[in-house]
């Protein structure tokens, strides 16, 4: 039969009018957008409190509900362990089961499947909300909600929410080669590590790419256990930093076995941006998920929030000639666009002092990688460390040997000292910059995180004298945002921001200095 789009668009222009239009169903009803609604999406950190769904304005108001994305993830071992496991490598979409919720929580509650549901049919069935229907135990009696690093909770199966994005186990089933089947007890697919993550895919080193690779030889399950071997023995050799050669001619022969496919994506897409080895030095106790990491290293654009995150590079980079090149930067892109001298102005004033609170002492140790002797002699502090952005528990152990207090943001202090330095220039809109360095890692709409210094610090800046770290919560930014959104616009100052931003991810990405600028 013939069901291609032109043999359809043939046989619905035979309808009438009236035809076509019971063909699509009623039109649902559209709520019209009105100021309040574009204040409180224009507040996204922290998110109001009612958060207004913003479906309802794209697809009208119906039955639907948001699916539920479903992820299998294999040696996740104590259920205690599995944030800390999942945050090492997040879930992405490629890897997710987008399923209904009634179906998921009968399946998680061990409840025979709906017959009249297909794993499509979103709409508001209600679901089981507890664990007694079958006076049998749930088939988990946890899962993990994840919605990013730091944010994810074990919660039971009743509690399941649209839209929530859980992780489970892969023994538990429910899942096979041909896709949702919640009879099915066999263990699924970890696929993590067949996850292209936006050009830049992470393997690990362990059994669950050796079970990857096994769905299609034997012989490139033999090649992934190689990667195993080689991991076993640079970790009792203490190799710091294990030589990266025998890994790459491992990859570079999986990658001549593998038929066209993720796996083949994958290792191309790894090889091709110079990867590195990452071996785990404190594996958790009780599960062996994997012995470590062969993460991209690559010059595609990326931003990574954290605190920690934002600071890494191939190589140390001075803070003076880091902010020096994204001022550069921004001020290019803020020409290219045509906008007013005084804003260009503005926007490039922020980008040079957009890391100023890098200067805290603690941030210096992080970024020498928890040295502190290296620190207090270096001749000029850095803006990047030269750590690998993958590897994320090198990040807890500077933070924790440096002493800098969890969830406290560098922008903070910046805005601090963007403020002192502004004092009677009025050439330029002060309050645009404040808000544009205090939001280039996409906070401050209106807020940062209100993180009290347990241990405050002085902080001397040049000639401006000492910030104490004890007094960095802004509480005049709400007003602050809500002002220059009436000045620019909503989208006008979310374009600003875009700007600092982009040209902060740039230079980073690039490790670019200004002495590099064309």
């Amino acid at each position: 039969m013939d069901a291609s789009p032109a043999a359809l668009r043939r046989l619905t222009a035979r309808l009438t009018a009236d035809e076509q239009a019971a063909l699509r169903g009623p039109t649902p009803y559209i709520p019209v957008v009105k100021r309040r609604h574009l204040d409180t999406w224009a507040r996204t950190a922290p998110a109001p409190v009612p958060d207004q769904p913003i479906e309802p304005f794209l697809h009208g108001v119906t039955d639907d509900q948001p699916p539920v994305a479903v992820v299998w993830r294999h040696g996740l071992g104590p259920a205690h362990q599995w944030t800390d496991l999942v945050d090492e490598m997040p879930p992405v979409a490629e890897e997710t089961l987008d399923l209904p919720v009634a179906a998921v929580r009968r399946w998680l509650l061990g409840i025979g499947p709906d017959p009249t549901a297909s794993d499509l049919d979103n709409t508001a069935a209600t679901p089981p909300t507890t664990d007694v229907t079958t006076g049998q135990p749930p088939r988990i009696p946890r899962v993990l909600r994840y919605q990013g690093r730091g944010d994810a909770q074990l919660i039971a199966p009743w509690k399941v929410r649209p839209g929530d994005t859980i992780v489970v186990p892969a023994d538990v089933g429910g899942c096979d080669e041909y896709g949702w089947h919640p009879t099915s007890t066999a263990p699924v697919l970890d696929a993590a590590d067949l996850a292209l993550r936006r050009g830049r895919p992470v393997l690990r080193i362990g059994p669950t790419l050796v079970d990857a690779a096994r769905r299609w030889s034997e012989h490139l399950a033999a090649l992934a256990q190689q990667l195993i071997d080689h991991a076993t023995a640079d970790t009792g050799a203490s190799a710091a930093s294990p030589a990266a050669e025998p890994y790459l001619l491992v990859l570079k022969a999986m990658r001549e076995h593998a038929p066209e496919g993720p796996l083949r994506e994958v290792l191309s897409a790894l090889l091709a941006t110079r990867p590195r080895v990452i071996l785990r030095t404190s594996p958790h106790q009780g599960s062996q998920p994997h012995l470590g990491v062969i993460a991209a290293q690559h010059d595609r654009l990326a931003d990574d929030d954290t605190s920690m995150g934002s600071s890494t590079a191939a190589r140390r980079v001075g803070l003076q000639p880091h902010q020096a090149a994204v001022a550069a930067r921004a001020r290019q892109f803020a020409e290219a666009l045509g906008l007013p001298p005084r804003v260009i102005d503005s926007v490039a004033r922020a980008a040079l002092w957009h890391d100023e609170g890098k200067r805290d002492p603690r941030f210096q140790i992080m970024l020498w990688g928890g040295n502190r002797a290296a620190a207090d002699i270096a001749e000029q502090p850095l803006a990047k460390s030269g750590i690998a952005p993958s590897d994320r528990a090198a990040f807890v152990r500077t933070r924790t040997a440096a002493g800098y207090p969890d969830g406290m943001r560098h922008e903070s202090l910046s805005a601090r000292i963007a403020a002192a330095r502004l004092t009677g220039d009025h050439d330029i809109h002060s309050d645009l910059v404040i808000h544009l360095v205090a939001s280039h890692h996409g906070h401050a709409r209106p807020l940062l995180p209100p993180v009290v210094d347990p241990r405050p610090t002085k902080v001397t800046v040049d000639d401006l004298g000492p910030f104490d770290t004890a007094d960095t919560i802004d509480w005049q930014q709400p007003h602050r945002f809500s002002q220059l959104n009436d000045a620019y616009g909503r989208w006008g100052l979310a374009l600003l921001e875009a700007i600092v931003r982009l040209a902060d991810i740039w230079c980073s990405a690039r490790n670019e200095t200004i002495e590099d600028k064309p």
